[in-house]
């Protein structure tokens, strides 16, 4: 039960909810980095819990955005399981 609603909020995450999790969790994450992530995630049915989901999320973060930024991420979502 609580998979489910970590995956459907993660799968429907917003760029402001991101920003709030980010100060939350304490890293930088600016507006335009937020809207991409977001991007990359809503929609998608990731399953955050599932390895291999988790390491493309985190792989198309490092890429497309930010190698940091993937690892602060990869925190927070350690930090839901």
């Amino acid at each position: 039960m609580i998979r489910q609603l970590v995956n459907q909020k993660i799968n429907n995450v917003t760029p402001q909810e991101l920003l709030k999790l980010s100060q939350q969790y304490g890293f930088d994450l600016s507006r335009a980095q937020a809207d991409k992530i977001s991007k990359m995630l809503r929609g998608k049915n990731i399953d955050i819990f599932n390895d291999q989901d988790r390491r493309q999320v985190l792989q198309n973060i490092s890429v497309n955005i930010d190698r940091r930024l993937a690892s602060e991420i990869n925190r927070m979502f350690n930090e839901f399981m």
